[in-house]
């Protein structure tokens, strides 16, 4: 299995990268995901024609999650098709406010402002709008706040 992008048909523009030596893991690979306020952390993956094959033929499908000795995380495995309506995914992963959050802190960067984190603005967009729902447990990573 190897990780697509991007990660749902139509929701291209939401798309992020965690991971990799971008992201002080010159080891792995960059992983295209969406994330929510919440934590949540969405991939796809394609199966290669050999995997198909065994799947059909009535193989499992295993999941390794490192924990680093720590909580297990929630996990949840899906199965999806590539003309699924992306509408349900955007609105649940709140990716319009992500990416929002994220176009913020590059300006912000732009104009010389400190470091600020996603969940910072996140925060600041919450207290001007009220109307985003969530993210009460996303930590603030890099600012100095959390």
């Amino acid at each position: 299995m190897q990780p697509k992008s991007p990660v749902v048909h139509g929701l291209q523009q939401f798309e992020t990268n965690i991971g990799g030596p971008q992201n002080g893991q010159p080891e792995f690979l960059p992983l295209p995901c969406f994330q929510s306020p919440d934590g949540r952390v969405m991939s796809r993956w394609e199966l290669t024609d050999e995997e198909r094959s065994q799947v059909a033929l009535g193989a499992d499908i295993f999941v390794t999650i490192w924990t680093a000795n720590g909580v297990y995380p929630p996990t949840l495995v899906q199965v999806g098709g590539r003309l699924q309506d992306p509408g349900p995914i955007r609105n649940d992963y709140q990716l319009d406010v992500m990416l929002f959050a994220r176009i913020a802190q590059e300006r912000m960067r732009e104009f010389g402002k400190p470091e600020v984190c996603a969940r910072c603005v996140y925060d600041e967009l919450r207290a001007l709008g009220g109307c985003l729902a969530g993210g009460d447990t996303w930590t603030h990573k890099g600012c100095g706040r959390g």
